[in-house]
């Protein structure tokens, strides 16, 4: 029995920083779901790339596509039977798929949201998206 072993989590994270989180979860023994999408992947977010295989290692993964209301009931059916839930979208892409804290909450009130997003929920820059190279730039 590994310390998070009662633990299930959906991962809706993309490229570093959120799949390294997640797949610490699941190092230490948390059922980590990961979310794909249909969409073709290409460079780190392609299944067959050993930097995609690193970061999702001892995780299980599902295809969905959350375009489509099927795709996004699938994904509130498994948030209903899950602790956690990790995203690193900018605020606008979880809204605009209509799963917001309030929807996830109302389908599970013990599911615990965690959002990675690289200017925060609120002010200017919220909807801005950033990797390493961007902050690299930004921090001089």
């Amino acid at each position: 029995m590994s310390i998070l072993s009662d633990i299930r989590v959906v991962d809706l994270t993309r490229l570093i920083s959120g799949p390294f989180a997640t797949r610490l979860l699941a190092d230490f023994g948390a059922d980590v779901i990961r979310i794909q999408s249909q969409k073709t992947a290409k460079g780190m977010e392609d299944p067959e790339s050993p930097f995609y295989q690193c970061l999702n290692r001892n995780k299980r993964g599902v295809t969905l596509n959350l375009d489509a209301a099927e795709g996004r009931e699938l994904l509130l059916r498994i948030a209903e039977k899950s602790d956690l839930l990790v995203e690193n979208f900018s605020p606008r892409v979880m809204e605009n798929f209509g799963l917001t804290y309030e929807v996830l909450r109302s389908r599970n009130e013990r599911l615990v949201v965690v959002s990675i997003s690289s200017f925060g929920r609120d002010g200017p820059w919220r909807d801005y998206v950033g990797f390493s190279h961007t902050f690299h730039a930004l921090s001089g």
